[in-house]
């Protein structure tokens, strides 16, 4: 049987053959660029799906509440993530806790990256175990590795990378990212915790 797309309706008068996994993001580029190239990912019974932000400069509260509806519409069976950057903003300790609770009242799980996405993007290719300032520092190591690792550079435009080619060091990915602790590691990243079901923060 054909696996559904998805936009496409729930089987009438039954559950749908597929559960899914669905990742709202805090984007359209990176992000949710990435996994919709880079990961065609089973999780157990359940299908990976990603959802772009539903409008540019998405706050954290907003992806948050997006994830919320997606929650409210989706079968009892699925699971649905929120990916917000902290971005290394000076209060972030205190927007972590706030974006804990909402997720938690939203009944959404939630994966956090500091200062931004691009940490993730660079644990496929290596673990630095390096500390950056801000996403430009972040994005300028994964241009260097990039180049490093497929001989061409990483595109000036997010969107257009060609993040299928991460596809078998997800793995990597995990191990690497699992071994930045959020409470002693300046720059680090949960997106790790969707591909280990049923894993708890650090």
């Amino acid at each position: 049987m054909a696996k559904p797309r998805y936009g496409a309706k729930r089987s009438v008068g039954g559950r749908s053959p597929i559960a899914f996994v669905y990742v709202v993001c805090d984007d359209r580029k990176t992000a949710s660029k990435y996994f919709e190239k880079a990961i065609t990912f089973k999780l157990g019974e359940r299908q990976l799906k990603a959802l772009p932000a539903d409008s540019h400069g998405k706050t954290g509260e907003a992806v948050i509440e997006q994830a919320s509806r997606r929650k409210d519409e989706a079968d009892e069976r699925d699971i649905v993530w929120a990916l917000v950057d902290l971005e290394m903003k000076p209060n972030s300790k205190t927007l972590k806790q706030k974006f804990s609770r909402q997720a938690k009242k939203a009944k959404v799980k939630l994966a956090l990256s500091q200062p931004c996405f691009e940490v993730w993007i660079l644990s496929h290719l290596v673990y630095t175990g390096q500390s950056f300032a801000n996403c430009g520092a972040v994005l300028s190591a994964v241009k260097n590795q990039w180049k490093a690792a497929f001989g061409h550079e990483f595109p000036d435009n997010k969107a257009h990378a060609d993040y299928q080619k991460l596809s078998d060091q997800v793995h990597n990915a995990v191990a690497n990212a699992r071994k930045q602790n959020p409470q002693k590691a300046q720059s680090w990243t949960d997106i790790w915790r969707i591909f280990v079901p049923n894993a708890e923060s650090v």
